[in-house]
């Protein structure tokens, strides 16, 4: 079995399987099992289940990377690009973060008690804040908001905490609720 297809896999069971509080430590062979492989080839792949959860990281980023890349070129003004950027975030929602967020399991669940997990996922964190202020300069620059790392460091606490109450409750409403607590606090309204 291919790389690729281990991932995609992997990711249906990953969250059930092993992100477990304080990094406890899930069976590759419940992992292994349910897709009638083997061990052997699991372990070609990937080191250790960490190796595992750190490619399917990158994987979860990287695709998420792709949909904000996605988003609409609009005028040549940057406040507009700007607004766009913050439509097509809120619009993409349920595509990038539908099945929860990889990443902030990671950081709730493994970085705690896994160095190379905690720095992978700061590392993430960083570079989605600095992608999303440069999103938003323009906005920040026009006196909306409170700077552009803020207006980013805001666009991603609505998002994991709404996405931690919206399992908490099987209800997807927390995170349309807080995107749009965050375009009326960041002034970018429509």
């Amino acid at each position: 079995m291919e790389n690729s297809a281990w991932l995609s896999l992997i990711a249906i069971i990953w969250p059930w399987q092993y992100a477990h509080p304080r990094g406890a430590k899930a069976s590759a062979n419940r992992m292994v099992v349910p897709m009638a492989s083997s061990m052997g080839s699991f372990y070609h792949l990937f080191a250790t289940k960490v190796d595992l959860g750190l490619a399917m990281l990158d994987a979860f980023f990287e695709r998420n990377n792709e949909i904000v890349k996605e988003a609409p070129d609009a005028s040549g003004d940057a406040r507009a690009r700007a607004l766009a950027l913050a439509d097509h975030l809120v619009s993409s929602a349920g595509a990038m973060w539908g099945g929860g967020c990889l990443l902030g399991t990671f950081a709730l669940e493994l970085a705690e008690t896994n160095p190379t997990v905690a720095a992978t996922v700061s590392a993430k964190f960083r570079k989605l804040a600095s992608t999303l202020a440069e999103g938003f300069a323009p906005l920040a620059e026009a006196g909306e908001g409170d700077g552009a790392a803020q207006l980013a460091e805001e666009f991603i606490v609505a998002v994991e905490g709404s996405l931690i109450l919206a399992r908490a409750h099987s209800d997807w409403g927390y995170v349309d609720r807080a995107l749009a607590r965050f375009r009326r606090s960041a002034g970018i309204a429509r």
